[in-house]
């Protein structure tokens, strides 16, 4: 749905889902912390992001890998 509404071409859209990441907990996956309450909705909001992030930029993900 990005792809086609053009919207992860657009430097803001990265520029922001980057900030977004920045200042959430990460989820249990990245961080071996137990998270209760609040926190741990806000670390499920991380990783939902955080999968968005990675289909829309896999390309340039990939060749950061190379």
């Amino acid at each position: 749905m990005l792809a086609v509404r053009g919207v992860d071409r657009h430097q803001r859209f990265f520029a922001g889902l980057e900030a977004v990441l920045e200042v959430l907990p990460p989820p249990r996956m990245f961080a071996e912390i137990k998270l209760d309450g609040d926190v741990a909705e806000a670390a499920s909001d991380f990783q939902a992001l955080y999968e968005v992030f990675r289909v829309a930029y896999r390309k340039q993900m990939d060749e950061a890998e190379c």
